[in-house]
This record gives C-alpha cells, structure tokens and sequence, in this order.
C-alpha cells in the first residue's frame, strides 16, 4: 500500500510502469520501500530504480535487455539497466535480478503489466503496432480500455472504474492478450521475461497450462509441451527475435471448430 506522501501517479498504487514514446526514464513515486539504486528488472521490460529518495522507471526498447550492467566508468558502480545484449544478473548475487525479490510484484500488481500501455487511442489495428500482427492480436491498454484485433478488426473492452478491475493481462483466454482482469490477479509467468534462464519447467510458469505458452529469456525462447516432459525445451532466436506469435487450432472432435492459441517463439518481426 502507499505511504500517502506522493503525488500524481504512484507505482505502488497503479502496479505499473508508464510507457512513455521517448523511451526516458519517469519518477513514479516518492517511496523507494527499500530498493536501491542498484535496481531490478520488473519483468515486463523496465528498469525499477530508487535515486534521491524517489523511485524511477525506465522503460527499455524492444531491441534491449534488462539485466547487469558493469560499464558505467562515471558512478563506478554497476548496477541494472538497458542493455544491448542480456548479461543476466549481479553475478556477485549481491543484488537480485528480479524485482520480486524485494517484494515488488506481489501486492502490487506489477505481473498486470505485460500488457502495453498504447501509445495513442487505436482507431485502427496499427495503432496498437504498425508492423507486428502478432502484437495487434495481443493487444494494449489505454485508459483502461483492453484493445486489441481479431482477425484485422480492431476491438475493445472497456474496463469498470473501480479497483477491482483494470486493463491488464489474461494470459488464459483464446488468444491471450489484453483483457479486463481483476486488480489483484497475478499471472504466475512473464512470457516476455523469464527472469532468469529456467531449468525446470516450473521455472517458466509454477502453473501447468502456461507452461505451453513458454518465455523469452533475451533472444532464447523456452517452453515445455503440456504433460510431456519436466526440463523446458530452447529455440536459439539470436537470428530473429523471440516474441509471442499466434497459430489458428482445429478442435479435435470438432474439427470446424478453431481457437488462437499463443506461444513464445522465434519470428522475424
């Protein structure tokens, strides 16, 4: 919960990052709860930080990493940030990767933000993303209005103003993506961020049903097929990129049946 010293928008409340156009970093709240400026990765592609008492988002570009950084000659200090290849944890083991460690996640809500915020109201399917059908599919959040396509037509749904409900993601929906979900709903995995290379299965997602649906630790796609086997298989997607795409599913029994099932795998865009 928040202190009650801040003003504006407050991490601690909303549970999530701002996305701005320019990439740069925003302070989110007056209360850093302990952590330090050293950071974490939230797992969702930002950089949380404290400096000067307050605490900081920086949201990294798609083409980068959240992980250890060791190059700064200035601070002289390594700490996490934006980097152009994933060079994993502190590995002193001193400062945690992940921002669940420090308790940043649970209460908080910050797993909801593996949805996008839009970076305008869509109007049309490229609004959500220009060149990435896959990225329409799975949609964005603006106002707390889910947006997203089927099939090249742009929906939405608009999400109840109140705190039981927010725009977020469900990643257990047919295709999953952004939806209205309630506010203390906690996806157990991050397709887009392992946090860490997994060496169980369980590692990808504690739950079984999205263990299928795998993640991306940097340029390396993991998964596990359901039921099938207990270490997660890898795809080298150093050449592409790992994200999520979709595959259109016939019903074994209803064959003129279909769903849009999604996964985390290698793809050109």
């Amino acid at each position: 919960s928040d202190t009650g010293s801040d003003t504006g928008p407050d991490y601690w409340i909303d549970g999530y990052c701002p996305q701005p156009a320019d990439g740069i970093e925003q302070k989110v709240s007056n209360d850093c709860k302990g952590l330090s400026f050293q950071g974490c990765c939230d797992g969702a592609g930002n950089v949380i930080y404290c400096y000067d008492n307050a605490l900081y988002c920086k949201p990294c570009a798609p083409q980068y990493a959240c992980s250890w950084y060791e190059d700064d000659t200035d601070l002289g200090e390594p700490y996490y940030w934006c980097t152009a290849s994933d060079n994993g944890s502190d590995p002193a083991g001193v400062f945690p990767m992940s921002c669940n460690s420090y308790g940043i996640g649970g209460d908080t809500d910050t797993a909801l933000d593996i949805v996008p915020e839009c970076t305008k109201e869509p109007v049309t399917c490229s609004d959500i993303d220009a060149n990435d059908t896959d990225m329409q599919i799975y949609g964005c959040c603006w106002n707390n209005i889910a947006h997203y396509c089927i099939d090249g037509d742009l929906y939405y749904s608009v999400c109840a103003e109140t705190a039981d409900s927010r725009c977020g993601a469900n990643l257990y929906t047919f295709p999953p993506g952004a939806d209205c979900i309630t506010q203390k709903y906690e996806p157990p995995s991050n397709p887009f961020d392992c946090g860490g290379t997994p060496l169980t299965c369980s590692d990808i997602s504690p739950d079984k049903d999205l263990q299928p649906m795998g993640c991306c630790q940097g340029s390396v796609a993991w998964y596990c097929d359901l039921g099938i086997q207990t270490e997660p298989i890898s795809a080298d997607c150093s050449a592409t990129q790992c994200n999520i795409n979709y595959v259109e599913i016939s019903d074994t029994d209803n064959p003129s049946d279909t769903y849009t099932l999604g996964y985390m795998g290698c793809r050109a865009n």
